[in-house]
Parts: structure tokens; C-alpha cells; sequence
């Protein structure tokens, strides 16, 4: 897509921030994809190795030379802390100012016109401040997965609202905030900076994610992004408001499709197991990285 057809010039500027820790094999397919993005303005892509004990460091300063051949520019900006919103911050610090910034996870896989579409979204003057593309899940080998996401994916919140594993914010939107806190869900926190009329999905666009494999993965998962949402909710009460209503949109929603209704039983017991899992653990130092094993084997696996 070129500029002229995007509605993008040429001076538009994008920083790519991503936060690895130990992602030597995830990494290669995100940085191969960033590599075939159309975008045709100023793009700068931070990595940030935070507390690696493999690879992640390496690899990613392997793409330079293919970085340099597309007129975009890598920086692999390493810490010696494990810890995701301090390697958001460190990335933050090595942007391109004042740009459009990408918030995205190592295991993420983009269409080529991903930061193009997402791009556009932030820069038509329509008060968007917040946008991410259409999610997308790489096929799940599990029957319990494939049932979980059949219920998931068809909610009003995932099909319609930026989620997770790839947020935009627009110059000014990121003003809104000064460092990302220390706490779990970055995130909800980011996304919830912005009212729902200024967060857009750019339906044309994908973003493709692998999905925890099985139950035990599944509900970890759950776990993680409940304690998320119940730390947002003690430290950043007037945020949360802007997620009520969530819920009660739903359950109607899910009711109205009899093709999920089989997957629902699977869907309610991650959820609550999750959720149950979650208030014990509330109070759990959490500040480093936890996520799910499954999907990274699955991800070197393919």
C-alpha cells in the first residue's frame, strides 16, 4: 500500500517497542514480519532483552543488515532486570519523539500492512488515540483450546475493542500518561487511557497470536489477566470505570449465537477457575515476567 492510498506521508513516524525476555525462538517470526510491513514512513523498531539468559539479544540484532535494506531502523536496547513495564519504559526512552507508538509482544505475528492500517487509524484526525488490528489465533492442537476460543473470539470485546498483545497510541494519546507502572496488566492500563469512541480495531489489518495449549495453560492464563484486572481496579479505581458494561454486553451477545453454546461449559470453567485462582493469589508479587510455556513451544515448533 502506498502512501498516497493510505492517507500516510512519508515524514509519518512509528516506533515498534517490544519487551522480550527470553523469546531466542518466538522472536524470529515477529522480526520477519516487521521486516515485510508496506510502511513508508519513518519506522524505528526498539527491542528490549530484559533479563534474557538466552539469545533474544543476538537474534534480534541478526535482522540489522534486512532493517537497513527496508529504510527502517533496528535498536536492541538490552537491561539486565526481567521485568516488562521497566523494558516498556526503557523503550520508551530510545523512541523516535513524538511518534506514533507500538506496543508490541515478542510472539506476535503482523500482516505487511498491520503498521500501515493502524498508522492511518491514529492519523486521520477522527480522535482515535488507540488502535491495534484484528486478532487472529494460529490453530490450536488442543480440543480444549479450539473450544475456549470458539466462545472467546466471538465476543463483542475481542472482535471489537484493542485487546492485548498489540496496542497503538498516538503522539498525543501517549501524553496522557508518564512511565508505565509497575503492575501486571500494562496493557488494560494503557487501554483504558483512552474512552471507548477513541479506541478503533483496524478491521483490515491482522495480528496473529498462539494461544495457550490445554487446560492448565489455559487457566494460567485466565489467572494472570484476572490478577491483572483486580490490581488495576485497587491502584487505578477511575480507570476501571471505563471498563463497566463489558459484561452485561456479553452474556446477550452469546446467547444470540447457538454455535458457541456447546463451548461455553469449557469457556466457564477456565473463567472461573481463573477467576478463583486469581483472588488467592492477589496480593502476589507479580512484578516480573509470568506467562504461558505452552504457547512458546508451540510457536518453536512451527
Amino acid at each position: 500500500m502506498s502512501s498516497e492510498n493510505s492517507g500516510l506521508t512519508s515524514t509519518q513516524r512509528v516506533t515498534v517497542i517490544i519487551p522480550a525476555h527470553n523469546e531466542e525462538q518466538a522472536i524470529r517470526p515477529t522480526l520477519s514480519a516487521l521486516m515485510e510491513q508496506d510502511f513508508s514512513g519513518q519506522l524505528r523498531i526498539v527491542v528490549v532483552p530484559n533479563g534474557c539468559t538466552d539469545r533474544t539479544a543476538e537474534v534480534a540484532r541478526s535482522f540489522t543488515p534486512k532493517a537497513q535494506e527496508r529504510g527502517f531502523e533496528l535498536v536492541v536496547a538490552e537491561l539486565d532486570e526481567g521485568c516488562k513495564p521497566k523494558a516498556l519504559n526503557h523503550g520508551d526512552l530510545n523512541a523516535i519523539t513524538d511518534s506514533i507508538r507500538i506496543y508490541l509482544d515478542a510472539d506476535i505475528r503482523l500482516s505487511p500492512n498491520a503498521i500501515t492500517a493502524v498508522a492511518r487509524e491514529l492519523c486521520e484526525g477522527g480522535g482515535i488515540h488507540c488502535s491495534a488490528p484484528r486478532i487472529q489465533v494460529a490453530p490450536a492442537k488442543s480440543r480444549v483450546t479450539r473450544a475456549y476460543l470458539k466462545v472467546w473470539l466471538n465476543t463483542p470485546y475481542i472482535q471489537n475493542d484493542v485487546i492485548c498483545g498489540f496496542y497503538g497510541v498516538s503522539a498525543e494519546g501517549r501524553r496522557r500518561w508518564d512511565k508505565f507502572p509497575i503492575i501486571i496488566a500494562d496493557d488494560k492500563f494503557t487501554r483504558m487511557q483512552f474512552a471507548r469512541h477513541e479506541r478503533r480495531v483496524a478491521q483490515d489489518a491482522t495480528m496473529t497470536i498462539q494461544y495457550a495449549e490445554g487446560l492448565r495453560e489455559l487457566i494460567k492464563v485466565r489467572t494472570r489477566w484476572t490478577r491483572g484486572n483486580i490490581e488495576l481496579g485497587m491502584v487505578y479505581p477511575h480507570l476501571m470505570r471505563r471498563d463497566h458494561g463489558r459484561y452485561t454486553r456479553t452474556l446477550p451477545h452469546m446467547l444470540s449465537k447457538p454455535t458457541v453454546w456447546p463451548s461455553i461449559p469449557i469457556f466457564a470453567l477456565v473463567y472461573i477457575s481463573g477467576w478463583w485462582a486469581a483472588f488467592r493469589t492477589r496480593k502476589a508479587n507479580l512484578s516480573t515476567w509470568e506467562r504461558s510455556n505452552g504457547s512458546r513451544a508451540q510457536l518453536a515448533a512451527t
